[in-house]
This record gives C-alpha cells, structure tokens and sequence, in this order.
C-alpha cells in the first residue's frame, strides 16, 4: 500500500485479540521503574509484546508492535493482558495527548486518532526520520535524526517543529513532571528538562535493549528485549496470538472437561456451538461463556482441544 490512501491511515483488526512476544531486539518484556530516582533497578511486570512505541493516557498503556499492531492493557505495576486494538499501518512511533494518539509511521507521515477499537489516523502532513515520541504538557516530542525536536501546543497550534537540542543514539523517549527521559542504544537512560531550548542530558541509570518507553505518575514503563526460553514465532497466526490469553486456557479447560465427559463429540460439533453462546454453555456445565469463549478465541480453542 502507497501514498496517502485518501487521507487516512486505515486499520483493519482482530480487535480484542491477545498478542505475543518476539526477538529482533524486539521487546519481549515490560519493565517500570521510579523516575524521580538514580541509579535504581527496572522490575519485570509482563509481556511487552514486540512494542516499537509506547504511550499512556486514561489509565491505559498503548503499545505499537513490530507486527503492525496498536494495542492495549491496563496502567498498574503488574502483569496484565495487552488487547489489539487494531492492525496499523506501519506505525513506527506513539504519542498520547488529550485523550488522542499520534503517531508516525513507516512511510513518513504523522498522525493522529483516538485510543478505540479499528482507530483510523488522520494525515497530518510528511514527518520523515523520526525514531521515536512522546507528549508532555501539551507539547509533542520527537527524535528525528540525532535531533531533539518539539511541536508546540499541538492541540490548539498546526504542525511545526523547533529544534531543541541533540539526542544522538536515543532509541525511547518519555516525558513526566516538566522532564523528558531517553533511552539510547548504549543501554543508558538520561533525563533532562523539558523546556524549549537546548538543555544538556544527564545520566541517572542504565535501560538495557529498551525499543520502547512511556511514563505515568512517577513510574517509567519500558519494553525490552531480554533472553528467554519462551519460543514465540515471528509471524505468530490467529491461534497463537491466543495462546497467551489466560481466558483462552480457561475456555480449553471448560472445552476439555466437556469432551471428556461427552457433552461435545469431535471439532466440527465443537466449531458448530461457537456460534451459539447458550447451547455452548449448556454443554460445559452451565459455564457462562458468552463473553469469555466467542470468535476467535472459541475456533482455536476448538481446534486445539479435539
């Protein structure tokens, strides 16, 4: 897909499906730290899920993947589910700001949409070069080309972009309390103030492999890549992007149990009653799974369990 396409930058979906990690450098798991503090360790909180951007607003964290993805999961020190919210179209970078996201893409646009299931970014004009972004104080940041820059008041004002400084090697950007975080390709993290002219950075830690970064009260939250025994395909299918749901085992084991017990005889019978949430609950006991097993989710559990 070339060019603009009329103005927008489509998303297709399998909203509300479950997405693993991978290796490239890609992230494969979310830490957080203070922000305020030096020298102080990331924790581990969960998957990251391949995330090349990060963003958090409404008490949610955003994430773009690799993949093409623009997710979703919940804003707390834990581990928890990230959803997709759609499939972009080569979003490369993500930003949140009253209650919108923009984003840069791939093919050197910027955009913005709001956070909802099958988001639909709005053109806003060529924005090549940018590794990443971020938003504070209703101001927008990117790095473009080892340069710090800024777009002012991006809610009220058009697109323009003033040079602030450098930011060489920087590969996440986060802003928190009057302050912008980076990480950089040799594993540092640096802060500085945010005002709008040239400030020096300065180093309060270490952030090994991050690709993406965010902040929300007090905390920064990254996604990095870190060795693990997980074997995850880099092309993962529908399937197995459900394999790391919690509600997909649960739904298998509510599956197994009726199969074991003969209230569900083969695939085909199986794949039938996902079309039908009451006859599918009074096979597996009276199990309420019209909101837990439907779609996706059911067909793989299906074909997984018989």
């Amino acid at each position: 897909m070339n060019g603009r396409i009329c103005g927008l930058f489509a998303v297709a979906a399998v909203v509300g499906a479950q997405v693993p990690s991978d290796r490239r450098l890609e992230s494969n798991r979310l830490w957080i730290r203070d922000a305020g503090s030096v020298n102080v360790p990331w924790q581990p909180i969960g998957r990251a899920q391949r995330l090349i951007g990060m963003a958090a607003s409404g008490g949610r964290l955003y994430g773009i993947s690799v993949a093409s993805y623009v997710l979703v999961r919940e804003l707390r020190p834990g581990d928890a589910s990230w959803t997709i919210l759609g499939e972009s179209w080569r979003v490369s970078a993500m930003a949140a700001l009253d209650g919108k996201l923009y984003v840069s893409n791939r093919e050197g646009l910027l955009g913005v949409g709001p956070p909802v299931p099958h988001v639909r970014f709005k053109d806003l004009g060529e924005l090549k070069g940018v590794t990443t972004m971020t938003a504070l104080d209703n101001n927008i940041y990117v790095v473009k080309s080892g340069r710090l820059l800024v777009w002012e008041d991006a809610v009220h004002n058009p697109v323009g972009w003033t040079d602030i400084g450098r930011a060489g090697q920087v590969t996440a950007l986060a802003g928190l309390d009057g302050k912008l975080f980076a990480t950089t390709s040799d594993n540092r993290l640096y802060v500085r103030e945010s005002t709008l002219q040239d400030r020096p950075w300065n180093l309060i830690g270490h952030a090994e492999n991050v690709t993406a970064m965010t902040a929300f009260g007090n905390k920064l939250y990254a996604a990095a890549y870190s060795p693990s025994p997980i074997a995850i395909p880099p092309n993962p299918t529908i399937c197995e992007l459900w394999e790391t749901n919690q509600l997909y085992w649960k739904a298998r084991s509510f599956l197994q149990a009726a199969r074991q017990t003969g209230k569900i005889h083969g695939n085909q019978e199986c794949l039938k009653l996902t079309g039908d949430p009451q006859a599918l609950k009074a096979r597996v006991g009276g199990q309420d799974l019209s909101d837990l097993i439907v779609g996706s989710c059911a067909r793989c559990a299906c074909a997984a369990e018989f």
